[in-house]
């Protein structure tokens, strides 16, 4: 009996000085925004969206022809046509689970999307209203564009933000150099 008190007593201890999970390093392959596995899994799943993104601004702009006039008869086509696109892009970023350290990154993508359906909705609504001779519409368009400028200075910010993500990640993916001698 004595025999075995002691075979637990030492067990016991043994255990006790174990590190604790607190104290684990962290594995050399980790980043400040999750494993690199698990942040390049979600940059995959999230390009082609932020390409689908860029592409429709790119047609936006592209409408506004070589005016360089901005009308709601020239944007409020291509908006009409392009908010279902949005929001094909938003829905599917709903459906993407970011590692948590990412979760305000994709929240802020999120917004980006909203204040575009934003700024579309109030410019279809400007042209409606200019059309029908309603003297607020200029107001709805003034809101649309300003809906558009914080998009583009929040889409501007994600962008640095994501250079930065991946050089963090370009750098924890790199072979470890020998040490010098």
């Amino acid at each position: 009996m004595k025999r075995f008190l002691l075979l637990l007593v030492l067990s016991l201890v043994m255990v006790g000085c174990g590190k604790k999970p607190e104290d684990k390093p962290q594995p050399a392959s980790s980043t400040p925004y999750g494993s690199p596995q698990d942040v390049s899994a979600y940059f995959q799943a999230i390009d082609p969206l932020v390409q689908q993104l860029n592409g429709l601004h790119q047609e936006l702009y592209q409408k506004v022809g070589s005016s360089g006039k901005a009308t709601g008869a020239n944007l409020a086509p291509a908006m009409a046509q392009g908010k279902p696109q949005l929001q094909q892009v938003l829905a599917q970023l709903e459906k993407t689970t970011p590692p948590p350290l990412l979760a305000p990154f994709h929240e802020q993508l999120k917004k980006l999307v909203l204040l575009r359906l934003d700024a579309y909705g109030l410019t279809a609504e400007g042209w409606k209203q200019e059309q029908a001779k309603t003297p607020q519409f200029e107001n709805q368009y003034n809101r649309g564009e300003a809906k558009l400028a914080e998009a583009q200075q929040l889409g501007g910010q994600l962008g640095a933000e994501r250079e930065r993500i991946q050089q963090v990640l370009a750098q924890a993916q790199a072979p470890p150099q020998a040490a010098p001698r």
